[in-house]
């Protein structure tokens, strides 16, 4: 029903009706998920011209190109991104590292979680998963054991799931 989403917003921004960021982060977020991203681009110039755009919404965008494997583009945006000084989300970085680690871009894939602790974006269980599977896929399995520690200096309570991921790839 993206049609009457626009169709209302054009509406509402003839009447001169001022909308919040939530709106047209909801927008864009149903236009990657319908593979409509230039659409959504189209929202993202709006955003910018009122000075409403943000890290998450640049993170939709990121995660629509994953979705239709265009990386590059992804990592496109992720660059504009960082350019116009808007910081990225955990979830962002997430999903580039684990994009990067499928396609045997290891080295990248661990750039970003440098990057991501040296912007001070704080990761989460999912991310610090994402890394020990990146390591353990290379055969890192040291280094797999210390990002893993490294979750209870940052206050991160491993959950099961971090474990199974964790014994899942040892096991491969």
């Amino acid at each position: 029903r993206i049609r009457e989403a626009l169709e209302w917003i054009r509406d509402l921004k003839n009447k001169d009706v001022t909308l919040d960021a939530e709106y047209f982060e909801t927008l864009v977020n149903g236009l990657c998920r319908a593979d409509r991203i230039a659409d959504a681009l189209e929202i993202i110039d709006i955003m910018k011209k009122k000075h409403l755009i943000d890290g998450k919404v640049y993170g939709i965008i990121i995660s629509g190109y994953l979705r239709r494997n265009d990386v590059s583009k992804a990592l496109e945006m992720f660059q504009s991104m960082k350019e116009s000084e808007h910081l990225p989300m955990t979830s962002t970085y997430t999903e580039l590292m684990q994009r990067l680690f499928r396609l045997g871009e290891y080295e990248k894939g661990c750039m970003l979680y440098d990057e991501m602790l040296e912007k001070g974006v704080e990761p989460d269980t999912v991310a610090i998963t994402a890394m020990v599977a990146g390591h353990i896929s290379q055969n890192h399995i040291s280094e797999a054991w210390k990002v893993f520690k490294s979750m209870e200096d940052m206050g991160i309570r491993p959950t099961w799931k971090s474990y199974s991921v964790f014994i899942k790839e040892l096991c491969k």
